[in-house]
């Protein structure tokens, strides 16, 4: 590997594990929070009882939901594990703000 490759990797962080990448370049290691970068857009773990709600307002079973996987980078950053549902707000120029739901699963 080149002294100036780029290497990504992730790696554990206090009680809750962040993902964070790391850049080798002209020999110093740069991290950064991927949950800061301008184009993830916020993510909320919903307590039972706000999943409960947001799917009887909804009508749906959770099932339903779109699903973001266990592995995914933002999923670990904030701590979700297999069966939360969270709510992801995107901020849009054009649409203003966006809310989603998914469930978390393999």
């Amino acid at each position: 590997m080149a002294f100036n490759q780029v290497v990504a990797g992730s790696i554990p962080v206090g009680p809750v594990s962040l993902i964070l990448d790391h850049f080798l370049c002209g020999g110093w290691i740069v991290k950064r929070d991927i949950l800061k970068h301008q184009l993830v857009p916020e993510h909320v773990v919903l307590s039972e009882e706000e999943a409960e709600k947001v799917l009887e307002d909804m009508k749906v079973h959770a099932q339903q939901l779109p699903r973001i996987r266990s592995d995914d980078p933002v999923v670990k950053a904030i701590g979700a594990k297999e069966g939360d549902i969270l709510k992801i707000i995107r901020e849009s120029p054009t649409a203003g703000k966006f809310v989603t739901y998914r469930i978390v699963q393999d």
